[in-house]
């Protein structure tokens, strides 16, 4: 036996053990592939002689459900939906978490919309951030009202720029007071994406000028900001 086969077998030991004390065998139930500590594929290939998939294998394994979501019919798509919806609640590794909510946003399915929902609230932003991009591509006024609930009550900035970029790119003129709100935050990241959106979803140009689009968000009518002449000659270009 190898030093990485005996490594394996020791942890192994050690989990079975754990499993007779009180709890513990729940929570080992909850142990996907995604976990291990040696890290690294090679770690898998006596692991894989069980069945089990190393997290390159999983993404890759997930990637073809995306790829083929259309291809299925509703029976099949409700069928891997619910195991992916019960898979996600026990997968420790965010990567593969993230992953599983980029393939769901393919199936046009309720309950997969109901688990992207969900995962507005993981707690890794990188699994939130891949939320909003789900949402945005299914659209629709639901999508758009977790979206501006996110971008309102999220504590990470990265995930707030995701549901801003989202909510830019939905079309959904409903949003704009909720996005204007964004201009009010300190931070220039945040501005400058609420800027980005606004000029999106209401097709005014006030520049970079945040006091304008406050102004226009709150129903005033600033005037809108003159094209410089490399811009005239750009859009009359393209």
């Amino acid at each position: 036996m190898n030093n990485r086969h005996g490594r394996c077998l020791l942890l192994v030991c050690t989990l079975l053990g754990l499993a007779g004390l009180p709890g513990c065998g729940d929570a080992l139930l909850a142990v996907r592939p995604g976990w291990w500590p040696f890290g690294g594929d090679a770690d898998f290939e006596y692991l894989n002689e069980q069945g089990y998939l190393a997290p390159s294998q999983r993404v890759e394994q997930l990637d073809d459900l995306a790829r083929s979501a259309k291809k299925k019919t509703p029976e099949e798509q409700d069928e891997i939906v619910s195991k992916l919806a019960q898979e996600i609640r026990g997968e420790l590794d965010p990567l593969i978490r993230r992953r599983m909510i980029h393939t769901l946003a393919e199936y046009d399915r309720p309950a997969a919309e109901s688990v992207v929902v969900a995962a507005l609230q993981d707690p890794e932003p990188e699994v939130r951030i891949e939320a909003c991009h789900a949402l945005g591509r299914r659209g629709g006024a639901e999508a758009s009202r977790r979206l501006v609930e996110t971008l309102g009550a999220d504590t990470d900035k990265d995930v707030r720029l995701a549901a801003l970029r989202e909510l830019g790119d939905s079309g959904d003129i409903y949003a704009v007071s909720a996005v204007g709100k964004a201009l009010e935050d300190s931070d220039p990241a945040l501005q400058h994406g609420a800027v980005v959106a606004l000029e999106k979803l209401t097709h005014e140009d006030f520049g970079d000028d945040v006091n304008a689009w406050l102004a226009y968000v709150q129903g005033e009518h600033p005037e809108p900001r003159q094209p410089s002449l490399v811009e005239r000659i750009q859009r009359a270009l393209f």
